[in-house]
Parts: C-alpha cells; structure tokens; sequence
C-alpha cells in the first residue's frame, strides 16, 4: 500500500530546553539544520511556548523542533536519543566540539552493524547519536 498525501508521515522530533538559541546554533553548525519558523503558542496558559522549527538544509528528512515551555519546568535532558546518520563522522565530530557539544562515548566502528558511531552531548544535555555507515 502507497501512502497518500493525507497519510504520508512526515516526522518530526521536540526537544525541549531553556535555551533554544543556543541549540539552534548548535544544530545548524553541526548538522546543517536551518530555521524554518518561529512559534508562539498557548499564551497565558500552563503550556504556554516558544518553539523554533528547524529542517534540513536540503529540506529533507525529519524537522527538528526546538521547544521552550514559559510557564512549566523543563524535564531533565537525557530521555531521548537523537540519531544522526552523516557521510563524515570524523568532521561532524570536529564540528559537535567546536560547536559546544561533549563527547559522551568515544568514536568506535561497530563492524557487526557496519557503522562507525559516536554519542555527543549537546549544550543543553541532550545525548545525540551520530553514526556513518562503514563502506
């Protein structure tokens, strides 16, 4: 069965912090993303917030949607896994440091998967996996 465009999934991941502009230079300098929008909602409300809508800069694959809440507390970062596959795991590694992240598990190739694979932490926390596939 082929999708149709009423059914087609389209994914997207929240991330939410207290700082999404300093994500946001974090995951445009590392990964290419770029702002899309920005977006206020739920004003005077418990859910109240801010969010900056970022995709791909070739305007494929998931959205990634960086979320501050107004008036809620933010949750502890860490519940979440953000993957990453890239062509060059060694720049983007390069990059994640330059760039404020934290390297949270050192580079390793894992031959029986046929990756090589990294977890990053992003300035707000965040693990992000990063993984290229081995040729």
């Amino acid at each position: 069965m082929t999708p149709t465009t009423e059914t087609a999934m389209m994914p997207f991941v929240k991330v939410v912090t207290d700082d999404p502009e300093r994500l946001l230079s974090f995951y445009s300098d590392v990964f290419d993303f770029k702002m899309v929008r920005r977006v206020k909602s739920s004003a005077g409300t418990e859910w109240e917030l801010e969010e900056i809508l970022t995709h791909a800069a070739d305007d494929r694959g998931c959205t990634l949607v960086l979320l501050k809440f107004l008036a809620r507390p933010i949750p502890e970062p860490g519940g979440v896994i953000l993957g990453m596959r890239v062509a060059d795991i060694d720049r983007t590694l390069e990059r994640a440091v330059k760039a404020g992240g934290t390297i949270a598990r050192p580079l390793q190739t894992i031959t029986e998967h046929g990756v090589k694979v990294v977890f990053v932490k992003d300035p707000g926390g965040n693990l992000v996996e990063i993984i290229e596939p081995s040729s």
